[in-house]
């Protein structure tokens, strides 16, 4: 009998997993066991159980939302065989809208369920998945739409869509690892809209993470300082803005 061991089973796109096969306490030689790994293309595995995710969604295939639908890593050693279901991490599709959205959630929600929390404009409390948010056309027909907001855009509720959750439209953001620079954005309800979306695109296509920090507001009644950290782990932008589905602003 074998089982598989390693890190972990969670993986951010263009990141690693090293399993091993292990049986009787031991762990098998990479010769003694042989290796696959399932989920349409979504992640690859090394002849000594190396993943290497490659995209949490194809956005050139239909939506599969079962756990079938993530990466399975198959080790087999002479009749035996097991396996073990991987979590890739990065980018999704939003679905039951007219316009195809791409987002990432924060990678603080991601790792640690760690949700953002303030008051709106109005001195109401709220709380939601932090989100970085990516459409084609949605302002400009051929041009991206950059957007950051607290939204859980697994469960969108349109009714929260116009509330206000920043009180200025200056942005502090440092790609990897660079000086962060205030940037000027624009304020859409519960939502930061970068100004010029394709140049966003382009800094997002060359970094691997990207963190911004907004401001929200603050209420006597609550002990919130008003700043909003975002951080995003980027992964594969390349394969999103290559699918047919965004090929307007290819």
């Amino acid at each position: 009998m074998i089982f598989i061991d390693g890190p972990g089973s969670g993986v951010f796109e263009l990141d690693s997993l090293q399993f091993a096969a292990i049986s009787g306490g031991r762990r098998l030689k990479a010769g003694a066991v042989t290796w696959s790994v399932s989920g349409s293309g979504l992640a690859t595995i090394s002849a000594n159980g190396l993943v290497k995710a490659i995209r949490a969604t194809d956005f050139d295939l239909p939506f599969d939302p079962s756990p079938s639908g993530q990466p399975t890593v198959i080790a087999k050693a002479g009749t035996d065989t097991t396996y073990q279901y991987v979590r890739i991490y990065g980018w999704e599709q939003l679905h039951g809208l007219a316009q195809p959205v791409a987002y990432l959630k924060d990678e603080a929600y991601l790792l640690y369920g760690i949700t953002l929390a303030g008051v709106d404009s109005a001195g109401v409390l709220f709380s939601g998945t932090g989100s970085l948010i990516l459409t084609c056309g949605t302002v400009v027909a051929g041009h991206w739409t950059v957007e950051i907001g607290l939204v859980d855009m697994d469960e969108l509720e349109p009714s929260t869509l116009t509330r206000n959750l920043f009180s200025t439209d200056t942005v502090s953001v440092a790609f990897d690892d660079q000086v962060r620079k205030l940037e000027r954005w624009q304020r859409v309800g519960n939502r930061l809209r970068a100004v010029d979306g394709d140049d966003m695109v382009r800094r997002m296509l060359r970094a691997r993470r990207v963190a911004m920090t907004a401001q929200g507001y603050t209420s006597p009644s609550y002990v919130y300082d008003g700043s909003l950290n975002f951080t995003f782990r980027l992964g594969n932008v390349k394969q999103v803005t290559q699918a047919a589905v965004f090929r307007a602003c290819n």
